[in-house]
């Protein structure tokens, strides 16, 4: 069966998927659909497969024809399910309709509406886009070559755009405690091997983050940067960088690469993340053996 879901966002439409699909389903359904369809505009929908098994063969030529009369009418088709055969029909139905249709895992449910959000523009409407500028620069640090290459490149487009410009570490603080305190019941804590009067899992934290300060004020004082450029947090590195990126109203994210060894290398494991949750333009600098 199928269930509208209620979306107060202009153009976006999202419809529950249940059981197994009819010509009924389909005869009641569909009527509803089109009358959400007015000429010369385009909408998204989100499709959420909930305990879906498939449907029998009237309901899969009712689906085929609607969608090659009403293929141009559509922006973005966001499939949500979690199941291996529901990806496989999602690509099958790509060729029927001429807007990106994309399959999200349940438990991307949250990309699968980003993703709806985003808004396509047109080649016209990109050429009359203006180009802003950058007013705030963010270089994400570990104190690595790599990391100071991305800062140089950083501090020149800063002088290019006059922008103001921020560096930041972020000390992971989660991965000592998890080795600490065993959350995933490995059988394996730092504690079974603490002995009275032992450093404990803060004055680690505490001795990591005054060791990143203490770079950073180098680091600041080799580029002369002012007091309160150079930031040190904790946190897990990649959801700490963009919710300080976003907090800060940052326009362009700066990150170091290990150039041809690809984007896994980038950083560690934070990176690819950044890239593609962030909600600002990112740049990555690879270092190069010139």
């Amino acid at each position: 069966m199928f269930q509208f879901i209620p979306v107060h966002e202009d153009h976006i439409y999202a419809v529950r998927v249940s059981g197994k699909l009819t010509h009924e389903d389909y005869q009641e359904f569909l009527p509803r659909l089109e009358g959400l369809i007015n000429p010369g505009e385009k909408i998204s929908l989100l499709i959420e497969l909930d305990d879906f098994h498939g449907a029998d063969i009237a309901a899969l030529k009712d689906d085929l024809l609607f969608g090659l009369k009403h293929s141009d009418e559509f922006e973005k088709v966001a499939i949500v399910g979690d199941k291996k055969w529901q990806k496989w029909m999602t690509l099958l139905s790509t060729p029927f309709i001429q807007g990106k249709v994309k399959y999200f895992n349940r438990v991307a449910l949250q990309d699968a509406w980003d993703w709806l959000r985003i808004k396509t523009y047109s080649n016209d409407e990109l050429a009359d886009m203006p180009i802003k500028s950058y007013k705030k620069i963010m270089v994400c640090v570990d104190f690595s070559p790599h990391s100071r290459h991305a800062a140089r490149r950083a501090i020149e487009l800063s002088k290019v755009f006059n922008s103001q410009l921020l560096f930041v570490n972020v000390v992971d603080e989660s991965a000592l405690y998890d080795i600490y305190y065993d959350p995933a019941g490995m059988g394996f804590s730092m504690t079974e091997f603490s002995q009275a009067g032992a450093v404990g899992a803060d004055s680690l934290i505490e001795s990591l983050i005054d060791k990143a300060k203490s770079q950073m004020a180098s680091l600041s004082n080799e580029f002369k940067l002012d007091q309160g450029q150079g930031v040190v947090l904790t946190g897990r590195p990649k959801t700490t960088l963009n919710s300080y990126a976003e907090a800060q109203e940052v326009d362009l994210i700066v990150m170091g690469t290990h150039g041809r060894r690809g984007m896994d290398s980038v950083l560690g494991s934070s990176t690819r993340y950044v890239q593609n949750h962030a909600r600002c333009e990112v740049l990555s600098v690879p270092l190069l053996n010139y």
